[in-house]
């Protein structure tokens, strides 16, 4: 993987975190996974 694409994605990842979490809840939910 690229070092400097990994760490624009924390870096966005760092601002946004209810963005990340919304996202990881609707993969889990397309991949039919509880959600917690």
């Amino acid at each position: 993987t690229d070092y400097s694409t990994n760490i624009k994605y924390l870096e966005e990842a760092r601002r946004s975190p209810s963005a990340e979490e919304i996202a990881e809840r609707v993969f889990a939910q397309d991949q039919g996974l509880p959600v917690s």
